[in-house]
């Protein structure tokens, strides 16, 4: 009986570490998520939830009355108490649910998409780096990776963001042509996704779906060069990262309601006109890192 009650205990403590990781920026780490809590912990929940066909519409990080009822509908369905709140009990159940690949899936994606890396991936299922992915195979799912912002020190100011500096010629070779990233505005907090569909000197990218033109558009109020400091996740957690939001030349995608694509810069990348490195990206960078230039 003794060792019952600490093999349960110990699982205890285990979830308890994930969720603290899975709560949005700011809440207590004993908190659970429930109706209006916002981040990236809600983001991933949302994805979850979509894996499993209970969440319909483009994950945004924000807990509304769509996300509750798809929580209430998975609880419901897991013989756990209906009550729209992801405890710790919750989120195993949901970390048990294995996903099933889907035609067009990368480990990059399903890294940024599940907030964890390509690493812990490959290390949760045996052999998936020899075969590659495989539509409709089950893949377990990690522990997710996510980390609250560390406080600011006496040279980061307010709204500045936590990213990591990656350099452009990293970010290009890990971002490649035709994967999806997640972007967090540092400013809003609001998160979308987008494709890359090239870009030489920094990365061109488009909003993945209309929802996520959308939340660009609710960023900038109205298409605008402004550079503004974001952080990405292509499967390698928050980097920092700058973009703007008027759109220009061409895009690939139809049906995402957005005339062409944005420029996505990270350290040390450049224009494509110029050819040179443009002083208002990078200092966006810089400040989505939490850093002064």
């Amino acid at each position: 009986m003794r060792r019952a009650g600490l093999v349960t205990a110990a699982a205890t403590v285990i979830v308890s570490i994930l969720l603290a990781g899975a709560l949005p920026v700011g809440a207590s780490p004993a908190a659970a998520l429930q109706p209006g809590s916002r981040g990236e912990g809600v983001r991933v929940l949302q994805e979850l939830l979509s894996a499993q066909a209970l969440f319909a519409v483009t994950p945004d990080g924000v807990y509304g009355p769509v996300t509750e009822q798809a929580v209430r509908s998975f609880q419901a369905g897991h013989g756990l108490p209906v009550d729209g709140v992801v405890g710790p009990d919750t989120w195993a159940a949901l970390l048990r649910v294995r996903y099933a690949v889907q035609p067009g899936d990368t480990l990059p994606a399903l890294a940024a998409r599940f907030a964890t890396t390509v690493e812990a991936l490959t290390a949760a299922n045996p052999g998936l780096q020899e075969r590659g992915l495989v539509a409709g195979e089950k893949l377990r799912l990690p522990p997710l990776a996510l980390r609250s912002a560390p406080t600011p020190d006496r040279g980061q100011a307010a709204g500045t963001g936590s990213g990591r500096l990656v350099r452009w010629e990293e970010a290009a070779r890990a971002f490649r042509d035709g994967t999806t990233a997640t972007v967090t505005d540092v400013e809003t907090g609001l998160t979308f996704r987008v494709r890359r569909r090239g870009g030489h000197y920094h990365a061109d990218v488009e909003p993945a779906t209309a929802e996520d033109t959308q939340k660009l558009r609710k960023i900038y109020g109205r298409w605008s060069w402004e550079r503004r400091a974001v952080l990405v996740d292509y499967g390698a957690g928050p980097v920092a990262a700058s973009i703007n939001g008027m759109p220009h030349g061409s895009g690939d995608l139809s049906g995402n309601n957005f005339p062409g694509h944005i420029c996505l810069h990270f350290l040390g990348s450049r224009t494509h006109g110029s050819a040179k490195v443009d002083p208002e990206h990078q200092a966006m960078v810089y400040k989505a890192a939490g850093k002064n230039k």
